[in-house]
């Protein structure tokens, strides 16, 4: 059960990370670091924000 809410929190954090927050960056856009908040699963790559592939 303990491991149930700890995965559970760790996925809601992710959630709030990825989803489109109003200042996230759409891609294309450029951004900093490896924490910048790209929009819908975009990940920052060479200083701008790269959707990643659909698997």
């Amino acid at each position: 059960m303990k491991y149930l809410l700890i995965f559970l929190l760790i996925i809601s954090c992710f959630d709030t990370l990825y989803s489109a927050a109003p200042n996230c960056i759409m891609a294309g856009k450029p951004c900093r670091g490896i924490n910048a908040r790209c929009c819908n699963f975009s990940i920052c790559v060479n200083g701008r924000c790269v959707a990643m592939p659909k698997r």
